[in-house]
């Protein structure tokens, strides 16, 4: 039921926040939307955690989170301020070269939205601090290798076991706030508008214990640097 209310909670702010910053355009002002798309780097602390892999046989994660943002984006056409829907995937996993038997795989997905408050009046650079929110779910995969098999003999001697998997999950998902500085370069197109951008700035999460109360809580708070790409198409122009 806990769990029920904070999801219940969490998708109610969304809607909230989307609807007054994002959604909520004034009758007489045109909307702008755009596609954004977004690459970053998360560097984080899994210090803890990884000394519970350690001392269980499994490779360390890496600190350094890779993820690849898709989305949209919208404005009012008097403004140059935008706000961002994205949807976000991150992976991180013990090296491909082991000398362990076991291994660990961690994979999240992200919604969040973001404001940006652009700051300047030029008409090619665009700088802005930005504030986001949003929540995460998280998956934890071990794997213990039990035979190493050619293929050809795995399909051979199908019923042998060749490894043991046990996945966990967030049991609630994951909040997080990010926020930071950003600057973008914009190109015009024909009427349409490209936008090329480096952000770097701060994420805060709150923490997961995959469901066992004396476990140690993991988190993803730290330093994020990301390159971002957006396109604003107007669509009663010709595209080429």
């Amino acid at each position: 039921m806990k769990a029920i209310h904070t999801i219940f909670l969490i998708f109610t702010l969304f809607f909230l926040i989307c609807k007054s910053s994002i959604a909520q355009i004034e009758p007489s002002t045109k909307a702008v939307t755009g596609f954004y798309i977004k690459s970053s780097n998360h560097f984080t602390n899994f210090h803890s955690f990884n000394e519970v892999l350690s001392e269980n046989g499994y490779n360390t994660l890496e600190n350094n989170l890779f993820s690849f943002s898709m989305g949209i984006s919208n404005r009012k056409e008097s403004s140059n301020n935008f706000g961002t829907a994205t949807i976000t995937y991150y992976e991180t996993s013990s090296p491909t070269e082991t000398t362990t038997q076991k291994t660990a795989e961690l994979n999240i997905i992200e919604l969040g939205l973001q404001m940006q408050r652009v700051l300047s009046n030029s008409k090619k650079w665009q700088i802005y601090p930005y504030l986001g929110f949003g929540l995460s779910l998280a998956r934890l995969k071990m794997s213990k290798k039990i035979e190493s098999l050619t293929f050809s003999e795995s399909i051979n001697e199908i019923h042998i076991i060749e490894k043991f998997e046990k996945m966990y999950m967030t049991p609630t998902p994951i909040v997080y706030s990010n926020f930071g500085l950003g600057l973008d370069r914009r190109i015009a197109l024909k009427g349409h508008a490209l936008y090329f951008g480096l952000n770097i700035g701060y994420k805060l999460t709150s923490k997961t214990n995959w469901g066992y109360p004396s476990a140690i809580t993991v988190g993803f708070s730290g330093i994020e640097v990301s390159v971002t790409s957006r396109i604003e198409i107007d669509f009663s122009k010709p595209i080429f």
